[in-house]
């Protein structure tokens, strides 16, 4: 297998080709790659996904003309409407789009970590298009502490979270209003013209008894649910507070504002972590490249 990383994972055990991107050049190694009867290729999903597309799609029509069996393309946090929002606020990519777009260049598996995406969030294999297969992996699992009961800033019983269900952990889940500040009412007894901000409001669907939690979920964005969540919990006695994500975007004021309320955050590396994060005393991270390394030999084997 021939490793193409254009990413920041350090996956122990298997050495990658690297690629400059987006920092610098392609090396001319790509065009010297030895014939392998698989390839993967390892992408930094938080980078500009313009520019993302372009490398990949290049390097993709390079590997095809080895012929090989596999094409694998990792993308650790598979995200696009919300990735590229920040450099295209008005024109999102669909994540429908992109599959379709991998689909059609040929590759053949596509693995992320808990895919935020309604028709792809429970674990494991799905198909899309006429040879593509998506690999959802659960992360999630991986960040609970047996120490802290388990409470997800949600109303629903989210797929990535029933493996720790099954473990005989119970989750505490929360019934989710967004509440108009005009009318006071919830969103859909609200009739105000748009425009008018809205507030989320989290009630416990069961009695909150303990005085610490541990608050987990997929995605960390703008951070208002899980910051109501804390502010819900604090309300209710609980002062020992934790939170647990595996994609740690924190966009804008958001990781200021959960850092500074919370004893410890934990996130993995699916997204590259921003330097103003690394050196904060109250981070925990918990690195995806065993759990991808093991997949990647699974599925090859």
């Amino acid at each position: 297998m021939i490793n193409i990383n254009m990413s920041t994972l350090d996956i122990k055990g298997i050495k990658p080709v690297i690629i400059n991107f987006p920092n610098g050049e392609f090396k001319t190694i790509l065009e010297e790659l030895p014939d392998s009867k698989n390839y993967t290729i390892i992408v930094q999903t938080d980078q500009n996904p313009i520019k993302m597309i372009f490398a990949t799609s290049m390097i993709i029509n390079i590997v095809k003309g080895k012929n090989p069996e596999k094409i694998i393309v990792v993308h650790p946090w598979l995200s696009f409407s919300r990735q590229d929002k920040r450099f295209y606020p008005l024109e999102p990519l669909s994540l429908e789009l992109i599959l379709t777009w991998y689909d059609t260049l040929g590759v053949t598996d596509l693995i992320a970590f808990d895919i935020h995406a309604i028709q792809f969030r429970k674990p494991g294999l799905h198909k899309w298009g006429n040879n593509l297969n998506i690999h959802n992996i659960n992360f999630v699992s991986s960040l609970y502490d047996q120490n802290y009961p388990i409470m997800s800033p949600t109303d629903e019983q989210e797929p990535f979270l029933v493996e720790i269900e099954q473990k005989g952990i119970r989750i505490t889940y929360f019934k989710k209003e967004k509440i108009c500040l005009n009318c006071k009412k919830v969103q859909q007894e609200c009739v105000c013209e748009g425009g008018i901000k809205q507030e989320i409001v989290l009630t416990p669907l069961t009695k909150i008894t303990s005085d610490k939690a541990l608050l987990i979920d997929d995605i960390i964005s703008g951070g208002g649910t899980m910051l109501e969540a804390v502010k819900t919990l604090k309300n209710n006695g609980v002062k020992d507070i934790n939170v647990a994500v595996t994609h740690g975007f924190f966009d804008g004021e958001s990781a200021k504002k959960i850092f500074d309320q919370v004893n410890s955050v934990t996130i993995s590396n699916t997204i590259q972590i921003k330097k103003e994060l690394q050196n904060k005393k109250n981070i925990r991270i918990k690195r995806i490249e065993e759990k991808l390394k093991n997949y990647l030999e699974n599925l090859l084997n």
